[in-house]
């Protein structure tokens, strides 16, 4: 019996593989921006890809449909840390080092808008505590 698994297995792993190949051969790439850094945490829904810049921590946002413009957004996050996003907004640690509540210093965390807008502060991160996590729940904060 676990020789039929392992071959069936396999098998089926074939067939994907091969698959996807053709799907991958057959279908032109789509570019959607170019000459926008050196984007990190790239987080996609519905409509649109966002990233952060891995070196500036710029935020931008490009539809999934050609022919769009890219987007950069007003604040930028820490630089490798984490974008993610929920239905209507997007999370990220800021990059900017700014006291806190109770004199505890650290970057922010801010909430923004998906379409953009002014960024809330919604938390304080400690930058000694690496790496730079986000995690947004359901229902959204």
């Amino acid at each position: 019996m676990k020789t039929f698994l392992n071959r069936h297995t396999m098998a089926c792993w074939a067939v994907l593989l091969e698959l996807i190949w053709s799907i991958a051969s057959t279908a032109a790439p789509t570019i959607l921006a170019s000459g926008v850094g050196s984007p990190d945490n790239i987080i996609v829904d519905n409509s649109t890809v966002y990233w952060g810049d891995a070196f500036t921590g710029q935020i931008s946002s490009v539809s999934k449909n050609p022919g769009g413009g890219v987007t950069n957004y007003s604040i930028n996050m820490d630089p490798g840390g984490d974008l993610v996003q929920d239905n209507a907004s997007l999370y990220f640690i800021g990059a900017a080092w700014e006291p806190g509540a109770n004199g505890v210093e650290g970057h922010p965390i801010y909430k923004m808008s998906k379409t953009g807008g002014l960024a809330a502060r919604i938390g304080n991160h400690n930058a000694w505590l690496r790496p730079s996590r986000v995690v947004v729940r359901t229902p959204s904060l």
